[in-house]
């Protein structure tokens, strides 16, 4: 992930789902000086969302089920393992679900 400038977070309540906080560093080892997070408007302009989409981890939870032969009454540990890699995968990746 190079170029990618990371937040230290602070009190930002947007960090532990915000990839420029939760990434791990790979390169260049950029950071904001403060966190851009503004009290005031409850915004962060350089917010970047970690978590996959409904449709993302839908079809990474049937993957996994198909991989395993099918089996009935996992529905949810399957939705739960595929979040869990996908969030994973993006933050050694730097990928950006939203």
């Amino acid at each position: 992930m190079f170029d990618f400038c990371m937040c230290p977070g602070g009190d930002c309540p947007l960090r532990f789902n915000c990839l420029r906080f939760t990434a791990m560093i790979a390169g260049r080892q950029d950071f904001f000086g403060s966190p851009p997070y503004s009290s005031e408007s409850g915004h962060c302009q350089f917010y970047n969302d970690e978590r996959p989409t409904y449709k993302e981890t839908a079809l990474a939870a049937y993957f996994l089920w198909e991989k395993d032969g099918y089996k009935s009454d996992s529905d949810v540990d399957y939705w739960i393992q595929a979040e869990q890699e996908l969030l994973e995968s993006g933050r050694k990746t730097g990928a950006k679900f939203r």
